[in-house]
């Protein structure tokens, strides 16, 4: 097909055979011309892409997109014909929706082709017709698109959002993970399980890593993490939190976001730091070790196990607050116990006394509702590789712009005093691996694409389900607040007569079932790509424990 020059209203149609069967689309937004050359491959099929910026000063040729044996298209862009070569990190491989309405999914499905930037040029993406697009918005079901396209379909007639027991719906989410399905995995209070675009993104970084280091020449952008801003990534982050970019850094994890805040903020001998008696390892031992170097105390505060009253824990911390405390840096979701606190009336009260607020976020993001401008914190710290099913080592701290210059720098590097981009001042930290933060950006983009809300609607659904058949079950004892206000995708309980270790090992030998066990039970996690049948097979168990 020859070139044809495009203004804003046209398109250049070529058609994918094979397996994407569907015409596709170029939309142009500041490309002159767009030339179109499908060709067979085998099984697969090709086609080329040679776009002209406007101004001509940058020209790329031979992009090369192919269909996928499950209709993905994977695009990998060719060094373009000028001087200034692509960024090695634009080797993108998913084909994801690109139009005004629509943003980046991750998910498998011959949608169209990535969007790709150069200097000048911008290819907005191949997308495809309306009619195409409505029958994958019923196979994959609508909510896989942003709020934006969302009401585009629904008013063309597509189904409407899923319900969380919507069994079709989510039976297509599971798909988009390789968990194995003679086995259930119920832990991510520890860890997620990566669905497949992360675990592809990431592998592919690697990889590019091991065969292609020689191609990195310097110019541009960098193969590796640790120096750089992270804006994109860090952006996304942020809007998905409701912060600003600058806002926001990343760590490794959330041991290491909250160790930067404790070490970082200057204590006065005699300052009090006050935590409950439920945090995690991580969350409270960066506090020991600053209270130790300041000759500052820790108070431990004792909340109820189960907390069923936010009233009563509201309480408890506002008694317990004094003259001295300068620090409250408490959990949103308990770890061990899957308890939502009132953490925004906490921050009110704690503020209003000029107390600085850290909120442990490790069981939070991903898993519930997390908006930082109604918490009002000054420091939020989370991770990625729990609940928003990225891969380990990605986590991040949020700090107030108001409150980031009392945090001091703890891993200096030359950004060590750029007040101007706070995040970014504390993300620099040494090499650290793009891959991770290529599956991270993937994982992202999947959260994303489902939805916020119908993510955290179906792990409570799934919850809330397996406490109310465990309330009706004689010797089970729940430690997990019986206020649905204050519950969600983490249950913690345990049968009379049987250890939380022999508990653990009894779901796996009975039913291949993996929960953990927390000291007084088991914490059982429910994500999306678990179902109501593995939930009904974790009380069958439990009934016939507590039987025995």
């Amino acid at each position: 097909m020859a070139a044809k020059a495009l203004t804003p209203a046209m398109r250049a149609t070529a058609s994918v055979q094979r397996t994407c069967r569907s015409k596709i689309a170029a939309q142009k937004n500041g490309v002159s011309s767009i030339a179109v050359a499908p060709c067979s491959r085998g099984k697969k099929v090709a086609f080329t892409f040679t776009i002209l910026s406007a101004s001509a000063a940058h020209r790329t040729e031979g992009m090369t997109g192919m269909v996928s044996e499950f209709g993905g298209v994977v695009a990998a862009p060719a060094v373009p014909n000028t001087a200034r070569h692509l960024p090695q990190d634009a080797k993108l491989k998913y084909a994801v929706p690109m139009l005004d309405t629509f943003r980046p999914t991750g998910l498998p499905s011959c949608m169209t082709l990535p969007r790709l930037s150069l200097p000048g040029v911008t290819l907005a993406g191949v997308a495809v017709r309306r009619s195409f697009l409505k029958s994958i918005a019923t196979s994959l079901a609508v909510p896989f698109l942003p709020q934006a396209a969302t009401a585009q379909h629904q008013s063309a007639g597509a189904p409407a959002l899923p319900r969380p027991d919507d069994a079709a719906y989510w039976s297509k989410v599971r798909d988009q993970f390789m968990l194995a399905r003679d086995k259930v995995f119920f832990n991510n209070g520890t860890i997620g399980a990566m669905p497949k675009v992360v675990f592809d993104r990431t592998v592919e970084h690697l990889r590019k890593m091991a065969t292609d280091l020689a191609d990195w020449d310097y110019h541009g952008a960098d193969w590796i993490a640790g120096y750089g801003p992270a804006t994109e990534i860090r952006a996304k982050a942020a809007r998905l939190l409701n912060a600003e970019t600058d806002e926001i850094a990343l760590t490794e994890n959330v041991t290491a976001a909250m160790s930067y805040v404790a070490d970082g903020l200057e204590l006065e001998p005699g300052s009090e730091i006050l935590i409950s008696d439920q945090e995690h390892p991580g969350g409270q031992s960066p506090w020991l070790n600053a209270a130790k170097r300041h000759q500052a105390t820790v108070q431990m505060v004792k909340i109820p196990k189960p907390a069923n009253s936010a009233s009563e824990v509201m309480d408890i911390f506002r008694n317990a607050l004094n003259a001295r405390t300068r620090v409250l840096a408490i959990s949103h979701v308990i770890t061990a116990a899957g308890t939502i606190l009132p953490a925004r009336e906490m921050c009110a009260e704690a503020r209003a006394r000029g107390i600085f607020t850290v909120l442990d976020g490790a069981q939070a993001f991903g898993h519930i509702k997390v908006d930082l401008r109604d918490l009002n914190c000054d420091a939020y710290v989370g991770c990625f590789h729990k609940w928003l099913l990225a891969p380990a080592g990605t986590g991040f701290l949020y700090l107030r712009r108001d409150r980031a210059r009392d945090v001091w720098t703890t891993l200096p590097s030359s950004q060590w005093n750029n007040h101007q981009d706070e995040g970014y001042r504390l993300t620099q930290r040494g090499t650290g691996s793009l891959s991770l933060l290529a599956g991270l950006d993937a994982a992202l983009d999947f959260h994303n694409g489902i939805g916020p809300g119908n993510i955290h609607q179906r792990i409570k659904y799934l919850g809330d389900g397996l406490r109310d058949g465990l309330r009706h079950i004689r010797g089970v004892t729940i430690h997990t607040s019986s206020d649905a206000a204050m519950s969600a995708g983490i249950s913690v309980f345990g049968v009379d007569g049987v250890t939380a270790a022999q508990l653990q090992d009894e779901f796996w030998n009975r039913g291949r079932l993996r929960p953990r066990a927390s000291g007084i039970g088991v914490r059982l996690s429910t994500h999306i790509f678990n179902s109501p049948q593995e939930v009904e097979m974790t009380l069958g168990i439990v009934r016939s424990l507590a039987k025995a």
